[in-house]
């Protein structure tokens, strides 16, 4: 599968029940870059019911897919990226160009998302919490007490300090037109592992997500190997705010010199 998540207001929000607001990106989940482009194209734009969604053009996304991966810098912090990226070796066989950086630490904003995430989500259901409390399940009460509970100074400098990585993120574009990164710090893992909520658990889940989800940056993830035990591999790319077309294209030719996003998990 190859999951696209937009530019923060590329897509309308009318009519889903958000998490937190400036948190929440539409995208779609479909079978390969190709049919990402495609459903991006059905329901990005502006949106009369939803003043937040850009005014900003939405190009045929179907229309660059014809574009190879020669040509394209890509930069990857290898320390960030544990050593690499499965896809990396790939992309260069497709005649992009790998550029080394360094990219900004990203261990604040996994810590700012929660709080961040906790004061929106409790706006969100203002209406019916605490007043229906009793309904809630235990997580999401917790977070939203942790919302309601933030005063608006440590709040403000919460926004502060996203506002600052966002322009430090959007600097890394200066010299490349894409990063490279995992998705998760972990191939593999149990339910068992997963129900045990932890902060190494925490971080292995937001350490190459939560970063993007505060900038507002688009993201596009896909299928790039596979672990010993035949487990399903991916990686991430990332682009400049509105800049959704080149992801689906680089994307998309990745997909053209490889087979990863048409195999099935081992049973």
């Amino acid at each position: 599968m190859t999951g696209l998540k937009p530019s923060w207001g590329r897509v309308s929000r009318y009519g889903m029940f958000e998490l937190a607001a400036t948190l929440d990106h539409v995208g779609p989940l479909a079978r390969n870059a190709a049919d990402a482009g495609a459903l991006l194209g059905a329901v990005a734009g502006a949106d009369s019911l939803d003043p937040t969604a850009a005014r900003v053009a939405v190009p045929d996304y179907l229309a660059g897919l014809r574009r190879e991966l020669a040509g394209l810098r890509i930069g990857l912090d290898p320390e960030f990226a544990f050593g690499g990226v499965e896809a990396v070796d790939d992309m260069q066989r497709g005649g992009a160009r790998i550029v080394p950086l360094r990219f900004p630490d990203v261990s604040q904003m996994v810590a700012d998302w929660f709080p961040v995430c906790a004061v929106q989500t409790a706006v969100a259901h203002e209406d019916s919490y605490p007043a229906r409390k009793a309904e809630y399940g235990q997580a999401l009460a917790d977070l939203i007490e942790l919302g309601r509970g933030l005063s608006g100074m440590e709040y403000q400098r919460l926004i502060l300090r996203r506002e600052a990585f966002r322009g430090r993120l959007s600097a890394l574009f200066d010299e490349v037109d894409l990063l490279v990164l995992p998705v998760m710090t972990f191939a593999e893992t149990t339910l068992e592992r997963m129900l045990k909520v932890d902060d190494e658990l925490i971080m292995g889940m937001h350490r190459y997500t939560c970063a993007f989800t505060m900038s507002g940056h688009p993201a596009i993830t896909f299928p790039c190997g596979r672990t010993a035990n035949g487990t399903p591999i991916s990686c991430q790319l990332v682009g400049r705010h509105f800049d959704e077309d080149l992801l689906i294209a680089a994307a998309h030719a990745f997909q053209q010199v490889t087979d990863w996003h048409h195999r099935h998990p081992s049973l």
